[in-house]
């Protein structure tokens, strides 16, 4: 009972938060404006989205050369992106202090150094402020604001020109920003989505390329310490499968296919089907 009683101010807040976010987007948003400019922009295209899950390490990717790609966080230090090349790099909102925005820096640096001079950026608009200071990525970079939260709505029109639901991982982002600006069919890659299983064999196996600079650094430590004794990881991926759900009703509703194309992992939402599948089609 106490339990349930402690939980009640909880939903309290989180409400009182969502419902601060969801009036704020009655005003248009300055900076998110400019994603307008990419809605519905690749009607009728298909976009392959990579993801860092330890499946991408048995996948042949140079048969994506030539396609649409979307590649997330720090998928830019995989040894064939020079042949992947993709067209979109999406990175998940700063979630870090500014005592760690030297590893956020560093990080940043690396790609533009590896990513394509014409390759377009999705940064969380909290990031803003070093992206318009510590790069020369600016003009190429689009933002989305967090803020809504899943627990409190039903359906999404992933509508990245307003605050999104808070982004639990970058998944959600890349789907949200591919429906938005069109693509018909979309493929998932690597998208294991199996951290839970995953951290029971030790932090450094979550992910294809171990760990990034921002993921090696003690406050990424911290965070999964806490969310794995406290059991909240539980809690936060069910959140986040209530997201891919809505997200697929408001795909399917505009006739836009999302499929999994993943070796493996826990990520069901989305119908299997084979790499070699989805680029017949």
């Amino acid at each position: 009972m106490n339990d349930v009683l402690n939980f009640i101010p909880y939903l309290y807040k989180k409400h009182l938060s969502h419902s601060i976010f969801s009036a704020l987007n009655l005003f248009p948003d300055s900076v998110l404006k400019k994603n307008k400019e990419l809605k519905g922009k690749y009607q009728g295209q298909k976009l392959f989205i990579i993801g860092s899950g330890p499946s991408i390490k048995e996948e042949d990717l140079s048969v994506l050369a030539g396609q649409n790609i979307m590649t997330q966080n720090n998928f830019h230090m995989h040894e064939q992106i020079n042949l992947l090349k993709p067209k979109f790099h999406v990175v998940v909102p700063k979630y870090q202090s500014k005592s760690f925005d030297g590893d956020w820096i560093d990080w940043i640096h690396d790609m533009e150094e590896k990513l394509p001079d014409d390759c377009l950026y999705f940064f969380g608009k909290n990031t803003k402020y070093l992206i318009d200071s510590k790069s020369k990525i600016g003009d190429r970079t689009y933002y989305m604001n967090q803020g809504l939260n899943p627990l409190f709505v039903n359906k999404t029109d992933c509508n990245i020109s307003k605050r999104i639901m808070n982004v639990p991982s970058a998944i959600t982002q890349c789907l949200m920003a591919g429906v938005y600006m069109g693509f018909t069919e979309i493929y998932l890659l690597g998208m294991d989505l199996n951290q839970i299983v995953q951290l029971g064999a030790g932090r450094d196996n979550l992910r294809w390329y171990g760990h990034s600079k921002i993921t090696a650094n003690q406050a990424e430590k911290d965070i999964e310490s806490t969310i794995l004794k406290s059991g909240n990881i539980y809690f936060e991926h069910w959140k986040m499968w209530r997201q891919l759900n809505m997200i697929d009703n408001f795909a399917k509703s505009k006739n836009i296919k999302i499929g999994n194309a993943s070796k493996y992992g826990l990520l069901n939402v989305y119908p299997r089907i084979s790499l070699e599948a989805a680029l017949k089609k």
